[in-house]
């Protein structure tokens, strides 16, 4: 296909790019194979299944990944049809009516409304006069901190040993199969929603899986690896939904939930809206549904951004297309968010598919979060078991029907994050 894609939308003829992207990551490894098989060719006389397979791991189309923006949904703004100040237009050029919210990045929370049409000034029809020189009485600014909406669940399974004596906080666990779960409040618009720890009760490999979302819910179900049977027993897992931008805790440290397009091939850049202080953990999580298992992996983490990886659930494979990864950066530390505890942990750099023991300062109904480093190179991501109200248990575990042993090469950092339930 030649020619430029055709802009038939706000996103820029996003489709077409991304289908000539895939294109050409597959023109590139294709052809980078076979430039490297005739290497060996040339230097043993034959070609083998091993150099084949060498061939194709040995071969990254990154450098080729296009980071698209992100589409903002578009938001209502209906201004209603007001009069003017009746015989005054040359005192008054412009409808009576006023905002109570802006149109454009957040949608109204109530329609604009006309004002009532006020008696016209004395002045009117000329100069308005000049008010003559007050001397302002000293004031004293209030600094109001923006509410925050924050909504934390869990699923929990009754055997995982997070059971929840309060009826009212046990929702039932999660499986395979997709699981509905209502916010107390609709979100002025879809929220970025965090994915916890998954427990340990079944041994296959999941990923949490965000299957759809919009302002008043989230779809979640727990995906196994093609490798696997993808039916998989009862689970516990957490949940957190907050919109979208930099937000305060209670004491006033600043803190992001944001959302970015990753495309699959390597490791890509995300970069945060506004530098963000001391040492950042951050917690990744796919929001939409996903065509094939992808792990979320994470490096390079600093003040202003951090690089994320999609990874495969096979050996020498690279996720394809791209998908919008939501995140929470926060430094680490100990607060309350909208009156609810947190505990933002860096752990030490000592995790393997060993259970290890974190501890963190008590706190009622515990939900887990976490992002995981890629210091091992397997694919691999976190379970969990043994929660209580200040302590659990992590390991790493790989997929090891889809060609890893589960003895991680590697010791990986955890990103942990601790909300009150």
């Amino acid at each position: 296909v030649v020619g430029p894609c055709e802009t038939t939308s706000s996103y820029g003829g996003g489709d077409c790019v991304k289908n000539r992207e895939n294109d050409r990551k597959s023109e590139w490894e294709a052809t980078q194979t076979i430039a490297c098989l005739l290497k060996h060719y040339c230097t043993g006389g034959k070609f083998e299944d091993e150099q084949v397979e060498n061939c194709k791991a040995s071969i990254d189309s990154y450098h080729l990944a296009v980071t698209y923006p992100q589409v903002p949904e578009e938001m209502p703004c209906e201004i209603p049809d007001c009069g003017r100040c009746p015989g005054c237009d040359e005192c008054v050029d412009r409808p009576y009516y006023q905002y109570e919210t802006p149109c454009y990045g957040s949608a109204l929370e109530e329609v604009p409304v006309c004002m009532e049409e006020p008696e016209c000034p004395e002045w009117c029809g000329g100069e308005q006069p000049t008010a003559a020189p007050t001397t302002a009485a000293p004031t004293t600014t209030t600094t109001t901190r923006a509410a925050v909406h924050l909504e934390v669940g869990q699923y929990t399974d009754s055997r995982s040993g997070t059971f929840e004596k309060d009826k009212a906080l046990n929702e039932g666990g999660i499986t395979h199969a997709p699981k509905t779960q209502t916010f107390s409040k609709a979100f002025t618009q879809k929220p970025v929603v965090l994915a916890g720890v998954v427990t340990m009760d079944g041994g296959h490999p999941v990923v949490p899986s965000v299957e759809e979302l919009t302002a008043t819910s989230a779809t979640m179900r727990l995906h196994e690896p093609d490798c696997y049977d993808d039916w998989h027993t009862t689970e516990t897992l957490a949940w957190t939904a907050m919109e979208a931008g930099i937000h305060e805790t209670d004491a006033g440290v600043k803190f992001e939930m944001g959302s970015a397009l990753v495309s699959g091939g390597g490791w890509m850049p995300v970069k945060f809206s506004a530098p963000i202080e001391g040492d950042v953990v951050v917690v990744p999580t796919i929001q939409s549904k996903t065509d094939e298992w992808t792990n979320l992996r994470i490096q390079k983490v600093t003040s202003t951004g951090f690089e994320v990886l999609l990874e495969a659930a096979k050996k020498n494979e690279h996720v394809k297309g791209s998908e919008t990864v939501g995140f929470m950066a926060i430094p680490a530390g100990d607060g309350t968010i909208a009156g609810r505890k947190y505990h933002a942990r860096l752990t030490p750099t000592e995790m393997t598919e060993a259970w290890r023991t974190y501890s963190f300062p008590a706190t009622s109904n515990p939900r887990v979060f976490a992002g995981m480093t890629h210091n091992g190179g397997d694919t691999a991501n976190l379970r969990m078991k043994g929660l209580t109200g200040s302590s659990l248990q992590f390991r790493v575990h790989e997929p090891s029907k889809c060609g890893w042993d589960d003895k991680h090469p590697g010791k990986e950092q955890v990103h942990l994050v601790v909300l009150e339930g």
